[in-house]
C-alpha cells in the first residue's frame, strides 16, 4: 500500500502528523549545518529542497553525517530540469544523493515540479523514472510540486488546483504543496486543502511561530496556521514540513541559534492538532451523552 492511501485516504482525526525539518541546500549543496540543526532539536526526519541548488549534496559525505545524527531523509524536491555545464556529472550526483537516500534513510517522496514552471535544459524526468523502477523495497512516491506563490489569488487558483489533483489522480502521483514564500494574500487557505485531498502528500509551510527575531509577515503567518487547522481538522496524518523564511535577519541569527524556529513551529503544528483532537473528543462524547431531540 502506498504513503498516500496509508496516511491520507483513511483520515484519523486523532492522529499527528509527522513534522519535518524544512532545509533548502546551498548553491553548492551543503546541508550539513541544517541537518545538525534538525538533530539538535530533536526532529527526526528533513525534508530537503534542490530546487535552487545548482549541485546536489554530494552522498559520501552526507551518508556519515546523517547516519552519526540520526536524521531520515523523508521527501527531496527537486528542479524539473538541469541547465548550464557539466549537467550529466550534476545529474549523476543528484541521483546518487536520491538513491543513498532511498537506500539507507528512508526516503518516501520525490517532488518534481508541475510542468508550467519546467525550464529549458535537460530534464529530469527519465532519470526519475528510472530511478522508481530500481531496485527493490519501498518505492519512494512521486509528488507534482504546486507552489502557491506561483498561482493567481483570485479564485482561478483553486481551479488550478482541482486540475491538478485530477491529473494526479489519471497518472498515479501525489501532491506537495509548499505555502513559503510570499503567497498571495487572498490565497484561500482552507479551500485549496480541500481541493488537494486525498492526494495531498506533502505540505511545506513557514514556521507559525511569533517570537524571537523570525518574525515573519502576518499573512505568511496566518496562511500557516490556517492551513494546519484545516488539515488537523481533515485528518491530514501525512508530513508537514516546516521551513524557515529565508530573510536578511535570519542570516544574521542563525549561527547562534539555528532550528529554533522551526522547533517552535512543531511545536505550533503539534499543538493545534492535539486542540483539534481533543475537541473532536468532547462533540462526540456530547452526542452520545444528549437525547437526539435535543440534537
Amino acid at each position: 500500500m502506498s504513503a498516500r492511501a496509508r496516511t491520507n485516504e483513511t483520515p484519523q482525526p486523532g492522529g499527528r502528523p509527522t513534522v519535518l525539518y524544512g532545509g533548502e541546500a546551498s548553491w553548492f549543496g551543503s546541508l550539513g549545518g541544517q541537518i545538525r540543526a534538525a538533530s539538535e532539536h530533536e526532529f527526526y526526519s528533513i525534508d530537503v529542497d534542490l530546487r535552487s541548488s545548482w549541485m546536489a549534496p554530494s552522498w559520501s559525505a552526507m551518508a556519515p553525517l546523517l547516519s552519526r545524527e540520526m536524521i531520515r531523509v523523508r521527501s527531496v524536491w527537486i528542479a524539473g530540469m538541469l541547465t548550464g555545464p557539466l549537467v550529466n556529472q550534476r545529474t549523476d550526483r543528484l541521483m546518487d544523493f536520491l538513491r543513498g537516500c532511498r537506500r539507507e534513510h528512508g526516503l518516501r517522496t520525490i517532488v518534481i515540479p508541475r510542468a508550467a514552471h519546467i525550464r529549458r535544459g535537460s530534464s529530469l524526468g527519465p532519470h526519475i523514472r528510472k530511478f522508481a523502477a530500481e531496485g527493490t523495497g519501498a518505492v519512494p512516491r512521486v509528488a507534482v510540486g504546486i507552489r502557491a506563490v506561483d498561482l493567481g489569488a483570485d479564485r482561478g487558483h483553486l481551479d488550478q488546483l482541482r486540475a491538478i489533483r485530477r491529473l494526479a489522480e489519471e497518472w498515479d502521483l501525489d501532491v506537495a504543496l509548499d505555502l513559503t514564500g510570499s503567497v498571495p494574500r487572498d490565497w484561500e487557505a482552507e479551500a485549496a486543502i480541500m481541493r488537494l485531498l486525498p492526494r495531498l502528500a506533502l505540505v511545506r509551510i513557514t514556521p507559525v511561530a511569533d517570537d524571537g527575531p523570525y518574525r515573519t509577515p502576518i499573512v505568511g503567518r496566518s496562511i500557516a496556521a490556517r492551513s494546519v487547522a484545516i488539515l488537523a481538522d481533515q485528518g491530514y496524518t501525512g508530513p508537514i514540513s516546516v521551513a524557515a523564511p529565508a530573510h536578511p535577519l535570519r542570516s544574521l541569527v542563525a549561527a547562534a541559534r539555528p532550528g529554533q524556529l522551526e522547533k517552535l513551529a512543531r511545536d505550533a503544528v503539534l499543538d493545534q492538532y492535539d486542540r483539534q483532537r481533543r475537541t473532536t473528543h468532547h462533540w462526540e462524547t456530547a452526542k452520545r451523552l444528549t437525547p437526539p431531540e435535543v440534537i
